[in-house]
């Protein structure tokens, strides 16, 4: 039986951009970029962890908590492949991948941020009643 965060859609999306981030931290390694690099596979892990460490809490605050730092990574991420393509370490064709990932990832992660609000307003509301 497969844990619930493997079911969510932002988080197999993660999983693709660890890949990806790995990928492009890969070319990096070679150059004097490579702090940018292992931060870049840092921040991509980051997203996944906290997707599922989130997910993983009962209480709405604490999932939420978590996939608010989720999104964070995403931020960091999205700062990290700009500087790779100031440096021009990144084809056009990869930063034009890997930020419409990320720009993907953040709406995702702000929907599923926005359904825990929204449960947890409703929870407060029926608690009122």
């Amino acid at each position: 039986m497969p844990f619930t965060f493997e079911n969510l859609t932002v988080y197999q999306l993660a999983l693709d951009w660890v890949r990806q981030a790995t990928q492009i931290a890969s070319t990096l390694t070679r150059t004097d970029l490579s702090p940018l690099a292992d931060q870049l596979v840092r921040a991509s892990a980051s997203i996944t962890l906290n997707i599922a460490e989130g997910n993983g809490r009962w209480h709405k605050n604490d999932k939420r908590q978590f996939f608010w730092i989720a999104r964070g990574s995403i931020f960091e991420c999205v700062a990290l492949i700009q500087a790779t393509n100031k440096h021009r370490s990144i084809s056009s064709e990869n930063y034009e991948k890997a930020y419409a990932t990320l720009e993907s990832l953040s709406k995702m992660l702000t929907k599923l941020i926005q359904s825990v609000e929204n449960r947890r307003e409703k929870a407060s509301s029926e608690a009122e009643s």
